[in-house]
């Protein structure tokens, strides 16, 4: 899937580069106005109306992560019911956050998944990542390349899933506090073109990850401290079986702790919801702002137990989340962190196509990743979501430029 993506978006660079040619007649060379090449990719993943649209499979799989990462979580929850509400788990006592940072005192390897569709998973990392600054050294996530991490740096994303605006805003906070960075993801070397199941090829992935962040990290500092960052199912430290007639898959934390005797301390945010009675809706996403004060702010996360879900010995912790709430189409929890609503400029809105608005720093490049990006159909009425500051918005359609760049106080 990523591999997909990054084909886009070479494709996109390669169109980008081909020389433009002066319009016959024409005294001067006309260039494009500049565009956002991580915006523009979207427009080639996502539907151009959202009526009639009905995708499967890996098409589905691929909107679902973009959709999240053009603030549209909301399309994420209509297009597949119950996205953000996961199997119920038993409630345990205690702080989820402050329980994870305390046990991660404790431990040299810190491993914690996200979903890819859910930035709210994101903002505990940071959280947690930013408790132990000074502490933990290193800091790795899924995807990130490790050409981009070469010095001198170019501005833009690491790796993939950082293109979502959060995520950068955690990659921000992260190099803020100290953290080296590091990449462990599976290099095209590394790949087997005999492994054709997909038992097969995720068992290679896995192998590639240990070894790469024993190569990249642990060889020159055995005594690292680490937190990595992963995906779903990543950090299970129990075989599973997951496929009828394939051996169990042992994923990725299992052969880091098989290959350097280091148990990590495995912290899961995709297995566990909260129980019916904790969150309003049975299980579907809620698109009001209602709420009583005795409900569970919907980022506020629970510990669980993940006993009945998941092989005993899987994870350490488990966190769980209330499926997310809405306020203008937005997830609520944006404002619970201090991010302040803004209407979209009149100048912006969509006229007949979609239109995606990027908020960035005065001065950032359009290299640069966004600290807001915001997805709007026609019709559509969702705010930005702004920490306070000065924000330079700009948009594009899948036609190019859109309009002039504005410049918006928050608050």
């Amino acid at each position: 899937m990523t591999a997909f993506i990054l084909a886009i978006g070479l494709l996109a660079q390669d169109a980008a580069a081909q020389p433009v040619e002066p319009v016959e007649g024409s005294d001067e060379l006309e260039m494009p106005a500049p565009v956002s090449e991580v915006a523009m990719e979207f427009f080639d993943i996502l539907p151009a109306t959202l009526e009639g649209w009905e995708p499967e499979g890996r098409a589905l799989s691929l909107a679902q992560q973009s959709f999240a990462m053009v603030g549209r979580e909301d399309l994420v929850a209509r297009n597949v019911p119950g996205s953000y509400a996961l199997t119920e788990c038993p409630v345990l006592d205690g702080d989820a956050l402050e329980t994870a940072i305390a046990a991660a005192r404790d431990a040299q390897l810190v491993i914690v998944n996200e979903a890819h569709n859910q930035p709210l998973h994101r903002h505990f990392i940071t959280g947690l990542a930013e408790a132990l600054g000074g502490e933990f050294d290193v800091f790795a996530a899924e995807s990130f390349n490790y050409l981009r991490l070469m010095e001198p740096r170019e501005a833009g994303a690491l790796g993939y899933y950082d293109r979502e605006p959060i995520f950068h805003r955690q990659v921000d906070a992260i190099e803020a506090a100290g953290y080296q960075l590091a990449a462990y993801e599976i290099r095209a070397a590394q790949r087997d073109p005999e492994a054709t199941t997909m038992a097969e090829r995720i068992a290679v992935r896995e192998a590639a990850q240990a070894d790469n962040l024993i190569t990249e990290v642990l060889a020159e500092n055995p005594n690292a401290r680490i937190l990595v960052h992963v995906g779903y199912a990543h950090l299970l430290e129990a075989p599973q079986m997951m496929m009828a007639g394939e051996p169990p898959l042992e994923w990725f934390a299992l052969r880091l702790k098989q290959l350097t005797g280091i148990d990590p301390l495995t912290i899961t945010q995709t297995h566990c919801g909260l129980p019916a009675s904790d969150a309003e809706g049975e299980g579907e996403a809620r698109v009001d702002a209602s709420s009583s004060v005795e409900e569970r702010p919907t980022g506020q996360p629970a510990l669980a137990n993940p006993s009945g879900v998941l092989v005993e010995g899987s994870v350490d912790l488990a966190v769980a989340y209330a499926p997310l709430q809405f306020e203008d189409g937005r997830p609520a929890w944006r404002r619970e962190i201090g991010d302040r609503a803004i209407a979209v400029p009149d100048a912006l809105l969509p006229v007949d196509a979609p239109v995606i608005i990027e908020a960035r720093y005065p001065g950032e490049t359009l290299d640069h990743m966004p600290v807001e990006r915001l997805m709007l159909y026609p019709g559509d009425t969702h705010t930005l979501l702004l920490p306070d500051g000065e924000w330079v918005l700009t948009a594009w359609t899948a036609e190019g430029a859109y309009g002039e760049a504005v410049t918006v106080s928050v608050p």
